[in-house]
């Protein structure tokens, strides 16, 4: 699993290295990769919940392709 962030843009994203399922979200100052990965988590559970393979395409969520031209820090999590 590895973690990208960009602080000045809010923006944390978690990707899968065995299956590249990929979680993008908003963060703050204040967020760590634990607490996307939480976020991530908590998510999933939601929506196996609802029973809804849509629920992480809603507009709440950032899209990937908006993360191209824009700096970010990569740091691997063992």
């Amino acid at each position: 699993m590895y973690y990208c962030r960009h602080r000045s843009k809010g923006i944390g994203e978690l990707a899968c290295l065995k299956c590249g399922v990929k979680y993008v979200n908003q963060i703050t100052s204040l967020d760590e990769c634990i607490d996307v990965y939480s976020e991530w988590v908590d998510k999933c559970l939601e929506a196996n919940k609802k029973g809804c393979n849509e629920f992480f395409f809603n507009d709440d969520l950032l899209s990937l392709n908006n993360l191209e031209d824009k700096d970010i820090i990569d740091q691997t999590i063992e």
